[in-house]
């Protein structure tokens, strides 16, 4: 599910904006424990961050969280071989 976006190869920091994390946030109980695809720009904040591009989310157990929240690289990541299809 690509949420009717195309690659963008151009770049995968897609940051969700402030009034959707704010209320995941509260949805959440205030927290969140793991954000699998985070980077440099984002404002989720979560407890556990996984930079991308470097570290790949997809490998972490997202098991062991409580609350994960998710918002995939749009862009193709050539290093690790993924897309937006394999979140």
């Amino acid at each position: 599910m690509s949420a009717g976006r195309k690659v963008n190869t151009k770049s995968q920091n897609w940051n969700t904006p402030p009034k959707y994390v704010d209320a995941i946030r509260e949805f959440f109980g205030g927290s969140i424990a793991l954000d699998p695809c985070s980077n440099a720009t984002s404002i989720v904040h979560a407890e556990t961050e996984i930079m991308l591009p470097h570290d790949d989310g997809l490998l972490v157990d997202w098991e062991r969280y409580p609350t994960v929240f998710v918002n995939p690289p749009y862009g193709r990541d050539g290093e690790h071989g993924t897309s937006i299809d394999d979140w």
